[in-house]
């Protein structure tokens, strides 16, 4: 039997362990081991430092540059299959070669491998693929994900294994999944892409407007736009049977580029400020396996200003009062495009503050103190709570980054709540024993009500950090309740600290360089709301909250959004 673990692979005979890769009475240093295959009496290991093979007691480096393999399987015909963040990997006669599954990155994080019957099966962290007729020039790929049935497309290394009926095992992030074949006549079905909608300087128009008729598809047939239209918008959308949630759209403009966009999830198409001209608009959609729909071609005039046409000129010189009346036109437009850009100069503030706010949620202090406590339980050997705070962690930073790309950064109360408890639990045991918390939700439908996303964190930070862990003489308690009074979504955010006004004076002696800004940026956030929108949030607080002996009991922010703009 062979042993492998974080020094090496030992190898299990008669009732003794053999130290292998012991060269002139020193241990080869071949990091760490996560998986073998014997091949022609011949032990290929994979471990962080790359894939290796054991010959007359010596581990070589198949290759010369070092890499993080996870994985390894061999075919029948004794090619090894190896499985690394780069990608999957083939080698036979002294040959590497990578094996391409899809072009996207988590396609190409390979987790296991597991041969059986000619097959190949392969997790990633875009759900489980079998590739077959792995010796022929063109491999065969089918993958299988959530529209499949596979509940988390993230799986786990060297999870993957076959019972003694043929049925094959696997392990996710969410749970152990089962795989078992059956014949399919699945085909390959091209995507299609649509032109839903055009915004001009951001609102609907009339089509008939500015096009001489519409197509089948209820479009402008030769688009033809005035100078001062040319803020355009173009939402497209994309049809696909499966896998719809990884459709891409790509696009390019005659006039403007010559090469296809990025592929982008992002289904809104803007082009502020173009001058005049001829325009053939590109689009296109392209699923997870690269399928690539039609081309959409849509074709659309900018014209030019009219006090650049030669008639304007003539009219000009006969007329002094169509001069002026000229004027006073062009005047009042000039002064609506600068409302309008003023509406715009708020949104791009209220994009960098919403930016700003997930950099403080996530600072470098939160993030070293996690990893040290992370740290701290792994040398105590605590090792249910190092992985119950490294969970609780990595999902904390998934609910962040996902918050950061949520539509107009607006996200359901259910997901707040959830990233707010996964921090909450994080500080609980970083700061152990030192506050208890409870959210209270109060007959609302968390999943139908949409907030500013990252909006109560900065509160309840200010309220552990300066307010609960200076007092050292009782334990501290935070109170978050959640509820619609007259027509407001009210949070309430009050913890049993020392009071505002001995927080602030401690804060003003701290002289770190990290100053927590949270609270600060999250009252511009909501101003910028209230111009935008012009909606009646509100932030009250925070104050302090005293009993009926006038002594302080804590400080307490609310914090009130009016219910109708939130309800989706």
């Amino acid at each position: 039997m062979l042993v492998g673990g974080n020094y090496g692979v030992s190898l299990y005979e008669n009732g003794v362990f053999k130290r292998l890769g012991v060269v002139n009475g020193e241990i080869q240093e071949i990091g760490t081991v996560r998986d073998f295959e014997i091949v022609n009496d011949s032990i290929y290991v994979v471990t962080n430092l790359g894939i290796m093979i054991f010959r007359n007691d010596n581990f070589v480096n198949l290759k010369e540059k070092s890499e993080l393999v996870y994985c390894v399987e061999k075919s029948e015909d004794g090619t090894i299959y190896y499985g690394a963040e780069e990608g999957l990997f083939s080698y036979k006669n002294g040959k590497f070669k990578q094996v391409e599954i899809l072009r996207d990155p988590a396609s190409n994080y390979i987790d296991f491998l597991n041969y059986k019957d000619g097959e190949l099966y392969v997790g990633t962290n875009n759900g489980l693929f079998i590739l077959s007729d792995l010796t022929s020039n063109e491999i065969k790929i089918n993958r299988f994900g959530i529209e499949q049935g596979v509940i988390d497309l993230e799986t786990n290394l060297n999870s993957g294994f076959f019972d003694n009926e043929g049925v094959f095992w696997f392990g996710t992030s969410s749970g152990l999944m089962c795989y078992q074949k059956v014949e399919s006549n699945k085909k390959s079905v091209q995507p299609k892409v649509v032109l839903k909608s055009i915004l001009i300087n951001y609102e609907p128009f009339e089509y008939s407007q500015y096009s001489s008729s519409t197509s089948n598809d209820v479009l402008p047939v030769d688009l033809s736009l005035p100078y001062n239209k040319n803020n355009i918008i173009f939402e497209i959308d994309g049809v696909l049977l499966q896998n719809s949630e990884d459709l891409k759209f790509q696009f390019w403009i005659e006039g403007l580029r010559d090469t296809w966009s990025a592929l982008s999830s992002n289904s809104i198409i803007s082009f502020s400020n173009l001058p005049a001209g001829d325009y053939i608009l590109h689009l296109r959609s392209v699923d997870v396996e690269m399928n690539i729909s039609d081309e959409l071609i849509f074709p659309f005039t900018i014209k030019n200003a009219f006090y650049k046409t030669w008639w304007f000129y003539i009219l000009a010189s006969l007329c002094i009062i169509g001069i002026f009346f000229v004027f006073f036109r062009y005047r009042l437009k000039r002064i609506e495009e600068i409302s309008e850009k003023e509406k715009l100069t708020f949104k791009t503030r209220l994009l960098t503050l919403e930016q700003q706010s997930m950099n403080a949620s996530m600072n470098r202090h939160f993030i070293f103190n996690s990893l040290n406590s992370i740290q701290y339980f792994i040398n105590t050997q605590d090792r249910l709570s190092a992985n119950k705070y490294l969970t609780n962690f990595a999902k904390l930073i998934r609910k962040n980054l996902d918050s950061a790309t949520s539509p107009e950064n607006m996200i359901s109360l259910e997901d707040e709540i959830e990233r707010i408890e996964l921090y909450l639990s994080l500080e609980s045991m970083r700061f152990k024993d030192r506050f208890e918390y409870n959210i209270d939700v109060r007959n609302i439908d968390v999943e139908s009500v949409f907030i500013p996303a990252m909006i109560m964190q900065p509160f309840i930070e200010n309220s552990i950090i300066h307010g609960i862990l200076p007092n050292e003489t009782k334990k501290g308690k935070i109170e978050i309740v959640i509820e619609i009074i007259n027509n407001f979504l009210e949070i309430s955010i009050e913890g049993n600290g020392v009071g505002i006004e001995k927080s602030m004076s401690a804060k003003n002696k701290i002289n770190g360089d990290h100053k927590s800004q949270g609270m600060e940026i999250t009252s511009k956030r909501i101003e910028l709301i209230q111009k935008i929108s012009e909606s009646n949030i509100s932030l009250v607080g925070p104050f302090e909250v005293r009993d009926s002996n006038r002594s302080i009991k804590g400080t307490k922010v609310l914090l009130k959004i009016p219910y109708e703009n939130l309800v989706d």
